[in-house]
């Protein structure tokens, strides 16, 4: 399921093969680069910049699309997602970032696409995730859940009791997954125990 917090983007080409990026929050600083040249570098300690996921998004939709020229860009960012929280806002700033630079590039992809190269692409942050976070985000349908599906990637609706609830608390306890090994380390671990599992079948 996905929920109703959202990350905006006012986005603009620029003539000057730059990405300039603004993110409403004073507390994240702006970031400026050249569109062709930029590189990702692997998180410090204290977790990566805010600006480094958006960098994701954009590698990953440039060498899916390969575009001679790659317009540079100047983009606003916005959103009320609670960082850190286990809510996948990072993921959201990767999947908006593929959405708006294939938007400006003027390529049409269906969300398959979408969620399969914002999954993809977030990797280069250092975190292994499997891709349930971006697929939903483009997926998603108001009402139902989705039973999502791998290889190829598609969604069912799953369609729940009237009388269903889902409490969503905020422990107020941020883990910055990029920060550290614990999270890879848990995906490798559930991994290895299918792999032990279905030799077991």
């Amino acid at each position: 399921m996905a929920i109703e917090q959202t990350i905006l983007l006012a986005v603009a080409p620029s003539e000057d093969n730059l990405l300039h990026l603004k993110n409403i929050n004073p507390k994240y600083k702006p970031f400026k680069c050249n569109i062709n040249t930029f590189t990702i570098d692997l998180p410090e300690a204290s977790g990566p910049e805010w600006y480094k996921y958006f960098l994701c998004g954009i590698k990953g939709i440039l060498e899916h699309i390969a575009p001679q020229n790659p317009k540079g860009m100047a983009v606003v960012l916005s959103g009320n997602i609670p960082p850190a929280s286990g809510l996948s806002s990072s993921s959201a700033v990767v999947s908006a970032s593929v959405l708006c630079c294939a938007f400006l590039h003027n390529v049409p992809l269906v969300k398959q696409t979408l969620a399969t190269v914002s999954a993809d692409c977030e990797r280069y942050i250092g975190t292994q995730g499997g891709g349930m976070d971006q697929a939903i985000a483009f997926l998603a349908k108001q009402g139902t859940a989705q039973f999502i599906e791998w290889n190829p990637l598609k969604a069912t609706p799953v369609h729940l009791p009237n009388n269903a609830v889902f409490v969503i608390a905020n422990s107020l306890s941020e883990a910055n997954k990029a920060a550290t090994s614990d999270f890879n380390q848990r995906t490798y671990s559930v991994s290895f125990n299918l792999v032990v599992s279905e030799q077991w079948n």
